[in-house]
């Protein structure tokens, strides 16, 4: 009986420990966040210029409300739009970025993508 007495005192002034000595980082990163740099900026979308793919990029947020970076290229053989989300390359050949069509129906898209990432409910928007 003594014995148990002993064991459960030492594990409650250990459980007792380990709160008192949380990790304090994550309150750091929460802080940080709140930072110019990490968060969503809205006007993004109206920077983007139909003539020129290099302004085709913007952060918008995920379905969890983190931002996620696209950035759309040409492909080398200038017809395949590329879209790279978060590093992430994918080649689309529907639009034929050689012909205004495609370009037009490529930049819709593109803008329609950027608008639909700014009404994340818990996105971190710029002020």
């Amino acid at each position: 009986m003594h014995f148990k007495k002993i064991f459960l005192s030492a594990a409650i002034v250990s459980m007792a420990g380990l709160v008192a000595c949380g990790d304090d980082s994550s309150s750091n990163a929460d802080n940080s966040s709140d930072s110019k740099g990490n968060c969503i900026d809205k006007s993004q979308c109206d920077a983007m210029v139909k003539s020129d793919i290099s302004t085709w990029h913007f952060t918008r947020a995920d379905a969890f409300g983190e931002p996620s970076v696209y950035i759309y290229s040409v492909a080398d053989n200038g017809t395949d739009l590329i879209i790279n989300i978060d590093g992430k390359e994918k080649s689309y050949s529907m639009y034929n970025m050689s012909k205004e069509i495609g370009v037009e129906m490529a930049f819709s898209a593109a803008k329609a993508t950027c608008n639909d990432g700014m009404e994340i409910e818990g996105a971190n928007y710029c002020e």
